[in-house]
């Protein structure tokens, strides 16, 4: 442990306090001594530009290559510095699993204070054994600080400060929007770090949603491993043009840590892909197994546009019934879409959403809305899932006097679903609401529809077969009820070669 002597060094008790509390450099370099190889070093620029940007910001993404230290300066050594010069602050430390956080962020930051007398003194109180333990801290000066994973478990607390870590390795997106940034107190602040994962990733959604104009306030920096020879942008083209040559003429930002050869190596190891997002923090185009592109979905948002539960007559719908397969708290939703199709583009304009209800109760719900909607001069056709007990529900809606167009989910069907929805998606011909203040609300407002319609989506991947070779696709998300209800009565609808318009329609 290094005693108050040797951490003071030169200056008096009260002068070290005073250019710690001013300088965040001047505390990593005095105070906790950064080293490496038992060298001491200097704290590069562009981490301490990552710090000033926080303190500046509320809402503030970090992205940065693999190695680079994000987790270590905002995950451990920026928020001691605030624990250092300030008092009650309530900071949350959040990563993908509970062990991730422990091991990259409080842990870090207790080493620092139990290898320092100065820190020891000022923030471990004297019921450390109590307060002091694997999941969170107290300090002396009236501070906690709490590590919690990436769930809907973070519900239980609410902080000054959420540092997440590695924010694109999150799969579910909606967590951070639904259960995070509902998590602080008024004029709270967000920090996120990671290296970038993916076009359907949450620094993608952020960023859309930023240029959208849905959010507000949020400031996105971004740090590259090569910049040029002055210091400026490694390359002022669109990322997906950049070469290998192209890159030999730039340098290291970071020559402490790895060398120019050692960076410009991992390209032939990695690929231009990999090299590009591990290296520069730049994601090119689209991910090699996303099935819907969130840049796509994002298009398709019409914030003008709210759920409505009028009949156009001279409109053609369609309806899409996905069922729960089973109980429980991890189980489906039973969902029902009404989408509109008009002058070649296709309207979401009804959603439903339901959990643990009957049979008969679903049943009395789609011959409800098929009689409403069909009630046109092009009329209504419904789809409904006919696996599990689908085919009961089937039967009983045909005895109430209504068809029903059945569609099974076996891979092959399934794949032609999910295929002719990312089409039309990508066509633009599809318009989902996403007004902010609908007027019209069933059983999920827009704005929570749309949300998980974006998070199901994003987590369809394209999955190869090592044996076969076979290409099949796959949900990562923990449901997948509304996108399917929405594929299926997509896909009825482009089979149905004369739009209301008396135009050809193409899938």
């Amino acid at each position: 442990m290094r005693t108050a002597k040797e951490v003071f060094g030169k200056y008096s008790k009260a002068e070290f306090f005073l250019k710690c509390n001013l300088s965040f450099k001047f505390f990593a370099e005095n105070c906790l001594s950064i080293t490496s190889d038992g060298k001491e070093i200097k704290l590069p620029s562009f981490q301490e530009k990552w710090v000033r940007l926080a303190e500046a910001n509320r809402y503030l993404v970090l992205e940065a290559p693999t190695g680079f230290a994000k987790t270590e300066i905002m995950g451990a050594m920026y928020p001691l510095w605030l624990l250092f010069k300030n008092r009650n602050l309530r900071i949350l430390l959040v990563s993908k699993r509970l062990d991730q956080a422990k091991g990259n962020m409080l842990e870090r930051l207790k080493i620092y204070v139990r290898e320092n007398e100065v820190l020891k003194q000022m923030l471990v109180p004297d019921d450390r054994d109590v307060t002091w333990n694997k999941e969170e801290i107290r300090t002396k000066n009236g501070h906690w600080v709490k590590v919690v994973p990436y769930s809907d478990s973070i519900r239980g607390y609410r902080a000054d400060i959420i540092i997440c870590d590695e924010v694109d390795s999150y799969e579910e997106t909606n967590t951070f929007f639904e259960h995070v940034t509902s998590r602080l107190f008024e004029g709270g602040q967000i920090i996120c770090t990671s290296t970038p994962v993916g076009p359907t990733r949450l620094i993608a959604v952020l960023k859309l949603m930023d240029k959208s104009g849905e959010l507000k306030g949020w400031v996105f920096e971004r740090t590259q491993g090569l910049v040029k020879q002055d210091g400026s942008k490694a390359y002022k083209i669109a990322p997906e043009n950049v070469t290998y040559d192209m890159l030999k003429e730039c340098k290291s930002l970071w020559p402490e840590a790895y060398s120019t050869k050692t960076i410009l190596d991992k390209w032939p190891i990695q690929g231009k892909w990999n090299f590009m997002k591990n290296n520069m923090a730049e994601v090119i185009g689209d991910a090699e197994d996303a099935i819907f592109p969130v840049k796509y979905v994002m298009k398709a948002f019409d914030r003008t546009l709210d759920f409505s539960g009028e009949v156009d007559e001279k409109a053609e719908y369609f309806i899409g019934a996905d069922f729960a397969i089973s109980d429980g708290p991890k189980a489906d939703y039973d969902v029902f879409t009404v989408l509109e199709k008009k002058a070649s583009r296709y309207y979401v304009r009804h959603v439903e959403i339901y959990k643990g209800v009957d049979i008969p109760f679903k049943v009395e719900r789609l011959v409800t809305l098929f009689n409403k909607y069909n009630e046109t001069e092009y009329g209504c056709t419904l789809t409904v899932d006919e696996s599990n007990f689908g085919k009961e529900i089937e039967r009983q809606i045909l005895a109430e006097g209504v068809p029903v167009n059945p569609q099974n989910f076996h891979s092959a069907a399934r794949k032609k679903l999910l295929t002719t929805m990312s089409q039309i998606l990508k066509s633009g011909a599809i318009v989902i609401p996403r007004n902010p203040n609908p007027q019209y609300k069933s059983n999920m407002d827009c704005i929570e529809y749309t949300k998980q319609l974006r998070e199901q989506l994003s987590g369809f991947v394209r999955v190869k077969s090592d044996k076969t070779g076979a290409e099949t696709m796959q949900s990562t998300a923990p449901h997948d009820d509304v996108a399917i209800s929405l594929a299926l009565a997509l896909t009825e609808a482009v089979t149905h070669d004369v739009d209301v318009d008396g135009g050809p329609l193409q899938a």
